[in-house]
C-alpha cells in the first residue's frame, strides 16, 4: 500500500488533511528504495521501527497542530494497515538466514579498538569524551540488544541504517565545544569494525525468508480502498510470477 493511501486513512481516522501525516508514512516505506520486496518492512514495520519513527519526528512534532495524533499513533496505524498488528523486531530477525561469513566476518586491521569499546575508540580518534558517542552507538546496537540475536544487528547496521542514523541524530554530533563529528563517519567506522565491510540493506534483506504474516489478507478494520489496493498488488505480483514462469518454460 502506498504512503498516500495510509495518509488518507490517517485523515479519516484522526482528522486533518492527508498531507499532514504523509511524511511519516513516507519514512516508514522509505526502506523500499533500498529493497523492492515486502522484506523492506523489516526496518520500520516493528515495535523498534515505531520508536525509530518517533525519534526522527521528535523535534518537528513539537510544531505540529495539537489536533494531530502523536507520531507513534500514526506509525502504529500504518503498520496495522499493512500487517494487521505490530510485530516485534525479534520476529523479523528470526527470519534472517544470514551466511556464516556475515556472522563471523574477518577482522580488519586497525579496527580492534572499535570492536572492543567503540565509544572510547571514537573519542580517541575524533576527540571529546566517550559519553558523547554512546547514544549513537547504542542506537546501532538496539536491535541486537532488544532481541539477544546477532542477526538482528543487521537491521540497522547497513548502508541504509547509516543514512537513517542522520535522520535521528542529525548530520553531526557535537563531541566538545565547537567540535563536530559527522554521524555517518562514526557509523561507518563501527560497521567496518563489526562486519569487515558495510553491508547494503538489499544484501541483508535478500537473506530474509518471506512469511505469510508479512503480507496478510486485508482485515475487516481496513478501509475498502486499502483492501482494493492490496488486491491490485497481489494481482500484479501474480502476473509477474506467471510471466516469469512463462519465460523460463
Amino acid at each position: 500500500m502506498k504512503p498516500f493511501l495510509h495518509a488518507r486513512i490517517s485523515a479519516r481516522v484522526f482528522g486533518g488533511h492527508w498531507s499532514d501525516t504523509l511524511p511519516i508514512h513516507d519514512l516508514i516505506d522509505s526502506s523500499k528504495a533500498a529493497h523492492p520486496t515486502m522484506r523492506h518492512r523489516a526496518v520500520f514495520h516493528s515495535d523498534l521501527g515505531v520508536s525509530i519513527v518517533e525519534a526522527v519526528f521528535a523535534a518537528t512534532q513539537k510544531t505540529w497542530p495539537k489536533s494531530l495524533p502523536p507520531t507513534k499513533t500514526v506509525a502504529i496505524q500504518h503498520i496495522e494497515d499493512d500487517l494487521g498488528r505490530v510485530p516485534s523486531v525479534a520476529e523479523w530477525a528470526s527470519c534472517l538466514h544470514l551466511p556464516d561469513a556475515a556472522l563471523r566476518p574477518p577482522k580488519r586491521l586497525g579496527t580492534t579498538a572499535f570492536r572492543e569499546d567503540p565509544a572510547a575508540a571514537a573519542a580517541a580518534k575524533w576527540g571529546g569524551t566517550a559519553d558523547a558517542y554512546r547514544s549513537l552507538i547504542k542506537w546501532f546496537d538496539e536491535p541486537e540488544r532488544q532481541t539477544g540475536d546477532r542477526r538482528a544487528a543487521f537491521i540497522l547496521q547497513n548502508s541504509f541504517g547509516l543514512f537513517l542514523s542522520e535522520r535521528v541524530f542529525g548530520p553531526v554530533i557535537e563531541v566538545a565545544k565547537r567540535r563536530y563529528v559527522p554521524v555517518r563517519d562514526i557509523g561507518e567506522a563501527l560497521l567496518l569494525a563489526r562486519h569487515g565491510t558495510i553491508p547494503s540493506l538489499d544484501s541483508v534483506l535478500r537473506c530474509l525468508e518471506l512469511k505469510s504474516w508479512m503480507y496478510p489478507e486485508p482485515s475487516g478494520r481496513l478501509h475498502d480502498e486499502v483492501s482494493a489496493a492490496l488486491r491490485r498488488r497481489r494481482a500484479h505480483n501474480a502476473d509477474l510470477k506467471h510471466s516469469s514462469a512463462t519465460r523460463i518454460a
